[in-house]
C-alpha cells in the first residue's frame, strides 16, 4: 500500500481539493479532515458532488479526476500505487454514472439531464475544439459499465434513440450526419453498450410471422440503417430537390470538364470517408462473439429482405434504396480486403482454405432457393447432391429472424464476410450499374447542341452517381474481391494455372458445379461497366486478370457453365477492356493477353464457344449467335496479331482436326447466310430508292407510303448490322486460309466442295 502521505496528495492533486483553508483558483475546500485514506475517499467525492458553490462544476471535477489518474498511472512504475489509482478511477466512474442516472441527487453537480450530458460530450469529442472531458475518460467511464447491464441501458438507450434519430434526418452526404456516427463508432466500442444496440426492438424489425420486414422497411427502421444511409446518389422521387446536386452540380452546360472533375473527385472522397467510419463502426461489433452474430445476422437481413432486386423488374417499394445497398456493399468489400486483397496468388490461396462452399448449400444466413441458376447443376441435381451438407437443424428452421441471428450452422467469418459479399454486389452495386448503363443510354438518345434540360437532368444524376460506383475504393476493392473468387473457383475444380485445361467434356467437381452462375457473370459485368464508363479507374490499381482466367479456362468448357450466355457474358468483358473497344485500357491488355496461360489456352475456349453458341436452349438463340460470334472473331483478329497465338491455334490444328472442323463449318454457314441477308436487305433498299427517284413512292396513298418508308428504314438498320457481322465472317476466313497450317482445314475433302460453291455463289451474285 502507497504512502498516507501519497494517497492524500494524489486525491488532492486529481480532485483540484484541499483540507487546508485558503483554497485557491479553481481549488475546492472540503471539511472533512485530512489526511484522507482510500477509506475516505468516498466521503470526499460526495463532498465535490455536494458542493453548491464550486467554481468548477463537480461533474467536470470529476471528469477531469479521471484524466489525471490515468495520466498518473501512465507513468507509476510501482504496482501498489497502481492497485491504488485504480480504486480511484473505479469510483470516479462509479459515481459520474450515478449522477448521469440520477441527476436529482447532486443537483448541484452540474447535470440536469443526463441523456443531454452524454450527448454533450459526444458532441464537444467530435468538433475537438472544445473538450471538458477527454476521450480516454470517457472510455474509461463507458468500460466501467462492463456486466453493469440495467445501468447501461438506463442510461445509454436513450442516448442511443437520440443519435439515430438525428442521423435519421440525414439522407445525403451533405448532411451532417458526420456527429452522430461519430458518436455510435465512440460507444460501439466498450462491450456492455454494443451489446445494448443489438438489444434494440429495432435492431432487426419483424413481421408478425417473424420474418423480417422489408428491404425499404429495414432501411428506413433498424437500428442501423439511417446509419448506412447517408449518399451521394439522388433518389429518383426528390432529383430536383436533391442538396447533392443543388451544391455540386448545377450549371453544368456551364463549367469545364477540370471543374467538374474535381467535384467528383471531393465527392469520392467524401463517400470513401463515410465508408471507412462505417467500417470502423461494424468492426467495433465484430470484435466480440457477443456482438458479432447480430451484426453479421443484420448484414443477412440486407440481402434477405432484398431479393426481389435479383428479379429483371422489381417493386422499388418494398427494398432499399441504391445508396444504401452500396454502403453495405463498400462496407463488406473493406470487411474482405484482408484476405481478397493480398498481393500474391500464393497468399491469397491460404486463405482461400478458410472459406467453405458448404455455407451456400447448409442454408445458414444466406438461404439460396433450390432452383437458383447453377454453374452446371440442375435444381434435381443439386437437392440430391446437397442433402448431404444439411443437418437436422435445417429441417425444422424456426423464424427467418431467429436463423439469421442464431444460424443452426456455424462458419468462419471469412466464409460469411465473402459470400454476403459477392451476393449483396449483386443485389446492390451492380443493379445500380445497369441502372446507369439504361440511363446513359437514355442520355445518348437525345443528345443535342445545346443540350435540352432532360439531358442535363440526367447528367447531374450521373455525376452524382458516379461519386460512389466509381469511387477508387469500390473499383480496386470490387476487382479483388472477383479475382478471388475467379481464383477460389478454380481451387473449386481442382485446378490452377499450371496445369492444362479439362477436357470438354469433362464432368466438374461437384462442388464447383453446385456453385450459383451469377458469381461468374457479376465479375464479368463490373468489368465491362467500368471498361466503358471508367476505363482510367480501372487502370490505377485495379485487378483485371480474373477476366481472363474465367474466358480461358470456364467459358470454353461447357461441362463446367452450362449457360452459354453466361459464357459469352465473360467474353463480352475480355473485349471491353481490350483495345477493340477500350483504347484506354490497352496497357492492361497488353500485360493480359501476353500471359503464358492466355496464349496457351484463349484460342480453345472462343473456337469451343463459338460452336456452342449455335444451341443454347434459347428462344431467340439463332439471332443471338451472330452478336456472340461477331465479338468471338473481334476477339479472334485481336490476338492473331498478338506473338505467340497463331502458332497455338496452328497447333490446335494440329492435335483437334475435328473440332476446328466444326468451327469452319460453323464460319461457311454463318458466311452464307449474312451475305445472302445482305444482298436480301440491300435489293429492298435500292427498289425504294429507286421509286422515290421515279416518282412512283410520291403516287402511292399516304398510309403505305408510311409504312414503305418504316420498311426501308428498318432495312437499312439490319443492313448496317448485318454487314458488320459478315465483313467480321468473311475477314477472319481470309486471315485464316492464309495461314498454311490453319488453310489445310478449309482443303478437307469434306469441306473443299463447300468452301467453293460458297466463293462461287457470291463471286456471281456480285
Amino acid at each position: 500500500m502507497p504512502s498516507p502521505s501519497w494517497i492524500h496528495a494524489t486525491i488532492c492533486a486529481v480532485l483540484g481539493v484541499t483540507d487546508a483553508q485558503g483554497a485557491q483558483g479553481d481549488q475546492l475546500f472540503i471539511s472533512t479532515p485530512g489526511p484522507w485514506s482510500l477509506d475516505q475517499l468516498e466521503s470526499v467525492v460526495v463532498d465535490v458532488l455536494s458542493e453548491e458553490n464550486s467554481s468548477l462544476p463537480a461533474i467536470l471535477r470529476l471528469t477531469g479526476a479521471i484524466d489525471c489518474v490515468l495520466a498518473t498511472s501512465e507513468r507509476s512504475k510501482d504496482d501498489d500505487e497502481q492497485a491504488a489509482l485504480k480504486t480511484m478511477r473505479d469510483l470516479f466512474c462509479s459515481y459520474i454514472l450515478i449522477v448521469v442516472q440520477f441527476p436529482e441527487m447532486f443537483p448541484y453537480a452540474g447535470v440536469a439531464d443526463g441523456t443531454a450530458f452524454v450527448r454533450r460530450i459526444l458532441r464537444d469529442l467530435f468538433d475537438g475544439d472544445r473538450r471538458d472531458v477527454t476521450a480516454r475518460a470517457f472510455d474509461a467511464i463507458c468500460a466501467s459499465l462492463d456486466e453493469k447491464t440495467e445501468q447501461t441501458a438506463e442510461i445509454f438507450t436513450p442516448v442511443l434513440m437520440g443519435l439515430r434519430e438525428d442521423i435519421g434526418k440525414c439522407r445525403t452526404i451533405v448532411d451532417s450526419f458526420a456527429p452522430s456516427l461519430f458518436a455510435l463508432k465512440s460507444l460501439v466500442k466498450h462491450k456492455e453498450i454494443a451489446l445494448l444496440m443489438t438489444r434494440q426492438p429495432t435492431w432487426l424489425p419483424a413481421a408478425p410471422n417473424g420474418d423480417p420486414v422489408d428491404g425499404k422497411a429495414l432501411e428506413a427502421n433498424s437500428f442501423l440503417g439511417p446509419f448506412f444511409a447517408p449518399t451521394a446518389i439522388p433518389e429518383s422521387a426528390q432529383i430536383e430537390e436533391n442538396p447533392v446536386i443543388q451544391r455540386y452540380f448545377l450549371n453544368l452546360d456551364h463549367r469545364t470538364q477540370a471543374d467538374v472533375d474535381g467535384t467528383v473527385q471531393l465527392l469520392e472522397q467524401t463517400m470513401m470517408n463515410l465508408w471507412r467510419d462505417l467500417k470502423d463502426l461494424s468492426m467495433g461489433f465484430l470484435r466480440r462473439n457477443e456482438t458479432r452474430d447480430a451484426f453479421v445476422g443484420w448484414l443477412s437481413a440486407v440481402v434477405y429482405t432484398n431479393e426481389e432486386r435479383s428479379k429483371m423488374q422489381f417493386n422499388p417499394y418494398i427494398v432499399s434504396s441504391d445508396g444504401f445497398l452500396c454502403n453495405v456493399c463498400a462496407v463488406l468489400l473493406y470487411l474482405c480486403a484482408p484476405f481478397t486483397s493480398l498481393d500474391t496468388a500464393e497468399k491469397r490461396a491460404a486463405k482461400m482454405d478458410l472459406v467453405d462452399f458448404r455455407y451456400l448449400v447448409s442454408r445458414s444466413r444466406i438461404m439460396y432457393r433450390d432452383d437458383e441458376t447453377r454453374l452446371a447443376m440442375d435444381t434435381h441435381e443439386f437437392q440430391e447432391w446437397s442433402a448431404q451438407y444439411r443437418g437436422s437443424a435445417d429441417s425444422n428452421p424456426g423464424s427467418v429472424c431467429d436463423r439469421l441471428l442464431n444460424p443452426p450452422a456455424s462458419f468462419k467469418f471469412v466464409t460469411e464476410s465473402f459470400f454476403l459479399a459477392l451476393r449483396l454486389m449483386r443485389l446492390g452495386v451492380l443493379r445500380a450499374m445497369e441502372r446507369m448503363t439504361e440511363m446513359v443510354k437514355a442520355m445518348q438518345r437525345m443528345r443535342s447542341d445545346p443540350p435540352s434540360p432532360e439531358f442535363l437532368s440526367l447528367l447531374q444524376v450521373k455525376f452524382a452517381v458516379d461519386c460512389v460506383l466509381q469511387a477508387p475504393d469500390i473499383v480496386t476493392l470490387s476487382s479483388a474481391l472477383y479475382r478471388f473468387a475467379t481464383e477460389w473457383l478454380l481451387r473449386l475444380g481442382e485446378q490452377s494455372l499450371d496445369q492444362a485445361p479439362p477436357p470438354p467434356n469433362s464432368v466438374p467437381p461437384r462442388a464447383l458445379a453446385a456453385m450459383p452462375e451469377h458469381i461468374v457473370y457479376d465479375a464479368a459485368t463490373f468489368l465491362i461497366f467500368m471498361a466503358r464508363f471508367g476505363p482510367k479507374k480501372l487502370i490505377n490499381g485495379a485487378s483485371v486478370d480474373y477476366v481472363g482466367i474465367l474466358a480461358a479456362r470456364f467459358s470454353g468448357n461447357g461441362s463446367w457453365v452450362k449457360n452459354a450466355g453466361v459464357r459469352t457474358h465473360v467474353m463480352e468483358a475480355l473485349m471491353q477492356i481490350s483495345p477493340i473497344l477500350s483504347p484506354e485500357t490497352e496497357s492492361l491488355a497488353a500485360t493480359l493477353f501476353r500471359q503464358p496461360w492466355m496464349i496457351r489456352e484463349l484460342p480453345n475456349a472462343l473456337v469451343r464457344l463459338y460452336v456452342d453458341v449455335e444451341h443454347t436452349g434459347d428462344a431467340n438463340q439463332f439471332y443471338a449467335k451472330f452478336s456472340s460470334r461477331h465479338m468471338i472473331a473481334l476477339l479472334l483478329k485481336y490476338i492473331w496479331n498478338i506473338p505467340g497465338y497463331t502458332e497455338t491455334i496452328r497447333s490446335l490444328c494440329r492435335s483437334n482436326a475435328e473440332q476446328y472442323l466444326a468451327f469452319i463449318n460453323m464460319i461457311i454457314n454463318d458466311a452464307t447466310y449474312l451475305l445472302d441477308e445482305v444482298f436480301e436487305k440491300l435489293s429492298e433498299i435500292k427498289e425504294f430508292q429507286e421509286s422515290e427517284a421515279n416518282g412512283s413512292f410520291a403516287s402511292l396513298p399516304e398510309e403505305t407510303r408510311e409504312e414503305r418508308a418504316g420498311a426501308f428504314r428498318q432495312a437499312e438498320r439490319i443492313a448496317e448490322s448485318v454487314c458488320s457481322l459478315s465483313n467480321e465472317t468473311i475477314t477472319m476466313i481470309k486471315y485464316l486460309t492464309a495461314d498454311d497450317e490453319v488453310q489445310r482445314i478449309f482443303l478437307r475433302p469434306e469441306m473443299i466442295d463447300r468452301v467453293a460453291a460458297m466463293l462461287n455463289y457470291f463471286l456471281l451474285e456480285l
